[in-house]
């Protein structure tokens, strides 16, 4: 259930992923199984980060993460402590994110634990971009780039290459940004994630729109519209319709995020 849940969240299944690691966690749970019951209450922590549920995503990412610090696990903490700083920016919360990173980099740096490392520096980046610190912001992005070219995981390296686009269209360096925002997408293409392109491609989106390039960004709007309702996203859907049209937000919580993103 556990292999399967992750295949189904990969692909954006995301109802039949959370059926899935629901059945690993109780299985997990009956055999008495705690390191790996740490990685299913992230695992399914992470599903509801891309289903844009802040408040499950914490619950589980919380439970993870009293349980990898009652084993001592340095690796599974970091991975919880990401999830909820990844929560966190779902209601634009940038500060409450950075203190979690704070610890996540601390614990990740003395574990060695590269690839959590990356992951937290791209979330970082986000965070800080959200704080309108662009230069702290493109620094952890380039870290969090760095490494993951480094030990070679094509997801954060993807993510950075995200985030590093925003920043720089933040700083209205229109050249590096579609640069950088189109080799997100072009990796995500290669590793067939429909979803995670969609969040590069509306972020090119917006460059496209801050250039006057109404067309162009209308037709990429329109596309990660239709992608975010195939996977049926309704918090992704509500930044799509804010950047095409501001009074269309239905989030209590997006009012503050679309004026930080958009």
């Amino acid at each position: 259930h556990s292999n399967l849940g992750g295949i189904a969240g990969y692909l954006g299944n995301w109802d039949q992923a959370i059926d899935h690691l629901k059945r690993s966690l109780e299985l997990k749970q009956r055999i008495g199984d705690a390191k790996s019951l740490s990685l299913s209450f992230s695992n399914l922590g992470l599903v509801y980060v891309y289903k844009g549920d802040s408040s499950m995503a914490r619950e589980y990412f919380s439970a993870g993460l009293r349980l990898a610090e009652k084993l001592h696990d340095p690796k599974q903490t970091c991975l919880a402590l990401n999830g909820l700083a990844q929560a966190e920016l779902l209601d634009a919360r940038w500060s409450e994110a950075l203190q979690l990173l704070s610890a996540s980099t601390q614990a990740a740096t003395e574990a060695g634990a590269k690839d959590e490392l990356a992951e937290a520096f791209w979330i970082q980046a986000e965070a800080l971009l959200g704080e309108r610190q662009t230069m702290e912001a493109e620094a952890a992005a380039r870290l969090a780039l760095q490494i993951a070219q480094e030990i070679g995981i094509r997801q954060t390296e993807a993510n950075a290459y995200r985030v590093l686009g925003a920043i720089e269209r933040a700083a209205r360096r229109w050249r590096e940004a579609e640069s950088d925002l189109s080799r997100s997408i072009g990796i995500w293409g290669e590793l067939k994630n429909q979803f995670e392109a969609a969040r590069a491609e509306f972020e090119l989106a917006l460059l496209y729109r801050d250039l006057g390039m109404e067309l162009d960004a209308r037709s990429l709007l329109q596309r990660c519209h239709d992608t975010f309702s195939h996977f049926h996203v309704e918090y992704y859907l509500a930044r799509v319709e804010a950047a095409t049209d501001p009074r269309a937000a239905t989030f209590p919580q997006f009012e503050r995020a679309t004026n930080e993103w958009c």
